[in-house]
């Protein structure tokens, strides 16, 4: 290629960085042909591992980091522009949406937008993600977070009259966020829905309304309508091994 190898990056001319970034066309794919080609097999964990360790996010010095037009960031309401709303944790947007004051005239345009916005926060944060900023990205989300985050998108509505089929929401939850779950399960069921879940877990179990418990084993041991009713009736089934 030509190319000193003794030389820092700085001391190279713009030719010869041109040739080690795109190639030199008769054989030499460059650094960024390199690079395409690992995108072209991000199906194999070996090639996002290696394009990760290469790989930096840095934020745009035009939007901060918003990733929004400048048209964008010139409307605020309540002294922010949606940049810096995105910003907050979902606890502290919780808070700011409660304290909004409104004129009579946004009031009347954006107050629903609002209580369903504020009715999906609160779910997010009953299902112990307060912590989380709109603007997170995905990628660094935990199996654990991406699943709360379904959950919540899945509950947050204001649906009535609606039928809700769970199967074991309270999969990676830590323990102290299943009473949170049940909180908004029991606000769905009270919003005038049906809810149905699918769980193995003592605590949402001893919760439920109305058990249907289905045994006595797993998969082919399975399928049988052992019990069905209250809690207390469940407990006194002495085919239940669930009671």
């Amino acid at each position: 290629l030509g190319i000193p190898t003794d030389r820092s990056w700085r001391r190279l001319g713009k030719r010869a960085r041109a040739v080690v970034i795109e190639g030199d066309g008769d054989g030499w794919y460059g650094v960024r042909g390199f690079f395409d080609w690992l995108e072209g097999r991000r199906y194999k964990i070996q090639a996002r591992v290696q394009i990760a360790r290469y790989r930096r996010f840095d934020p745009c010095e035009t939007c901060g980091g918003a990733r929004l037009r400048p048209e964008a960031l010139e409307v605020q309401v309540g002294g922010r522009h949606i940049g810096e709303v995105a910003r907050m944790t979902l606890g502290e947007l919780d808070g700011w949406l409660s304290s909004l004051t409104l004129s009579p005239a946004l009031e009347a345009r954006g107050g629903r937008l609002r209580e369903a916005l504020a009715a999906r926060v609160g779910t997010a944060n009953r299902v112990g993600l307060s912590y989380l900023s709109l603007d997170r990205q995905v990628r660094t989300l935990s199996g654990g977070e991406a699943q709360r985050i379904q959950l919540a998108t899945a509950l947050g509505g204001v649906l009535t009259a609606a039928l809700y089929v769970l199967d074991e929401p309270s999969v990676g939850l830590h323990p102290r966020d299943v009473s949170r779950l049940l909180e908004v399960l029991y606000a769905i069921r009270d919003q005038g829905n049906t809810v149905v879940v699918v769980e193995h877990a003592p605590e949402i179990v001893a919760a439920a309304d109305h058990l249907i418990d289905l045994g006595p084993g797993a998969g082919s041991h399975g399928g049988t309508l052992v019990a069905e009713g209250s809690v207390d009736e469940i407990r006194r089934e002495p085919a239940s091994i669930t009671g």
